[in-house]
């Protein structure tokens, strides 16, 4: 090993890992707690470059250690944005359709791995909607609470998306 290569205390490590190599950086979470961040690639340089923006990001101020999930993000949608922004029969309908329809689909997705081909499109297909509603009827329910799932999808959806791109 060369004189000077070593790396400080709490510079991180990059060691070989199964199909490429590993590294880790020590982070400070949103929390306030310091904690590994660890980013892989397939070759040594690649995840060295990945090391380097995860310092630099690190140097700049808090980063988050792991991906929210659709269904934390519209848990703390449904709470913050929608109750107090609507009224109380369309944030309890939103709600319901959020709990019936999109958490079943897409509630264990990352977020950071949500596109607008994987979360519902702000449009539904009239195909989809006749999927939706022949679902909800045989759920026993209205045929009419169908079509009225799709504005609270899409809202989150479409906030989901706008919230990723933004952060």
């Amino acid at each position: 090993m060369k004189k000077g290569s070593k790396r400080l205390n709490g510079e991180g490590s990059i060691y070989p890992y199964p199909y490429g190599f590993r590294a880790y950086v020590w982070v400070v979470t949103p929390e306030g707690r310091r904690q590994r961040k660890y980013v892989t690639a397939t070759t040594r340089e690649a995840v060295r470059a990945k090391m380097l923006a995860l310092q630099r990001a690190a140097a700049n101020g808090p980063v988050a250690t792991s991906t929210p999930t659709l269904e934390a993000f519209l848990t703390g949608w449904l709470k913050d944005v929608v109750r107090p922004n609507l009224a109380p029969t369309t944030a309890k309908n939103y709600e319901m359709f959020t709990r019936l329809y999109i958490l079943p689909d897409l509630g264990k997705r990352r977020l950071d791995r949500l596109s607008a081909s994987a979360a519902p499109r702000a449009k539904m297909p009239p195909e989809r909607i006749r999927d939706v509603a022949q679902s909800v009827s045989a759920a026993g329910r209205c045929p009419r609470t169908g079509p009225f799932a799709r504005p609270g999808r899409s809202s989150a959806a479409l906030s989901a998306l706008r919230s990723e791109r933004s952060s």
